[in-house]
């Protein structure tokens, strides 16, 4: 029986998550969908819907919706939080 071909993406989504020489997944802050507040930066104070996380670069993409305009952003993921943990 032949190994299974694996990806060089999965063998490096399996280094970056390796601690102690276990692979150790952190659960995600948001849920797509899920109303967030921009915490920080020129947008603090905003709330816009989170769509997805980008661990590669720490940051998140999220979609904005200010008077009639929508517009996605991606921003670091520091800056943003649940409404409730203000």
């Amino acid at each position: 029986m032949k190994p299974a071909p694996v990806s060089e993406a999965l063998i490096e989504t399996i280094k970056r998550n390796l601690e102690d020489g276990y692979v150790t997944l952190k659960p995600e802050r948001f849920r797509k969908g899920q109303i967030v507040h921009i915490q920080r930066g020129p947008l603090a104070g905003l709330e816009a819907v989170f769509v997805r996380e980008m661990p590669e670069q720490n940051r998140v993409l999220l979609l904005l919706n200010a008077i009639g305009f929508h517009a996605r952003l991606a921003l670091d993921i520091d800056q943003v939080c649940l409404p409730q943990a203000l």
